[in-house]
């Protein structure tokens, strides 16, 4: 049994198995499904196109805070976990994003610590958007936080703009 499809402006042909008929139904599922997948997929495109959303490159500015982010990384861990209150050195921070091995610490110090590294990989690597990670660390609109302190990416006193707020 061979499969036609088109790729670009070419059909072609390729083996699947010997013909049977739980086969011939389940290719036929699979192209019907295909097909209702990429109707709807085309609808969301509209829904979202209408909500003002658009699919386009990163622009530079956003690009230059990513690469930002991942070149202080470390150091901004450091800093958070020093304003959550997580007795910390620097160094048992680099080993502990490493996942290396740091004595000296509770379990919950180095928890917060893994917690923002996850967040902030979660952030650098979607490029925009937020999320939870492992339901303690969050980064949403650019605003940081995983217990006692909420910690904005930018500088300023506006948690939009940056700046520190208390929960």
């Amino acid at each position: 049994m061979y499969v036609r499809k088109r790729i670009g402006s070419r059909l072609s042909s390729t083996y699947v198995d010997v013909y049977s008929d739980t086969l011939y139904q389940l290719l036929l599922r699979n192209a019907r499904d295909a097909k209702a997948y990429r109707k709807n997929i085309r609808r969301l495109d509209k829904e979202l196109a209408q909500l003002g959303y658009t699919d386009q490159e990163i622009s530079p500015r956003v690009q230059l805070n990513l690469d930002f982010a991942r070149a202080n990384m470390k150091s901004n861990i450091y800093d958070q976990a020093i304003l959550e209150g997580v007795a910390t050195s620097f160094p048992q921070t680099e080993d502990i994003i490493d996942n290396g091995i740091v004595n000296g610490m509770t379990a919950t110090d180095v928890q917060k610590i893994l917690n923002l590294k996850h967040a902030w990989e979660d952030r650098k690597d979607a490029g925009y958007g937020g999320g939870q990670c492992d339901g303690h660390a969050s980064l949403v609109g650019g605003i940081f936080g995983t217990g006692d302190l909420v910690f904005s990416v930018a500088g300023g006193e506006d948690p939009a703009a940056g700046g520190i707020l208390e929960r």
